[in-house]
């Protein structure tokens, strides 16, 4: 009987030395830009923040300029406009999944008077239509 019980916590031993446990991440609290206030969106790190949108995914809360930026006006940039300047994701897989989140983007000029408006400039498109937000983003106060 001792020889039988000795072979079963032999065996239970050998087992569970072979037991191999993988730990779990440590847990990581949610960032979101910004830190505090409103709107806001999520993002992965706190440095890929600018205003209320996160860089890595391109996403801001709202297409408001204005809310999303911290800017002074918004202009929405349609008609005649599209055929002057486009705006181009800075991440071009961004995708905004809710019906108020937009993306950013910088503006590109398609003619040589470009709709008035600097290259470069930020811009905030939805994806729901051609039409987006030129922003009036005084670089300045960029922090």
């Amino acid at each position: 009987m001792n020889r039988v019980a000795g072979l079963v916590l032999a065996g239970l031993v050998f087992l569970l030395l072979g037991v191999t446990l993988t730990p779990s991440p440590p847990a990581q609290a949610q960032t979101f830009c910004p830190a505090r206030g409103k709107p806001s969106t999520d993002c992965d790190a706190s440095g890929n923040c600018f205003r209320h949108c996160c860089l890595s995914s391109g996403l801001c809360p709202t297409s408001s300029c204005v809310s999303s930026l911290e800017g002074t006006m918004d202009v929405l940039c349609t008609g005649s406009c599209l055929d002057e300047i486009a705006c181009r994701p800075f991440n071009p897989d961004c995708d905004p999944h809710t019906n108020q989140a937009s993306c950013i983007g910088t503006v590109v000029c398609l003619t040589a008077d470009c709709a008035g408006v600097a290259a470069g400039s930020i811009c905030l498109y939805s994806g729901v239509s051609s039409n987006f937000m030129v922003c009036d983003v005084p670089l300045w106060s960029i922090p």
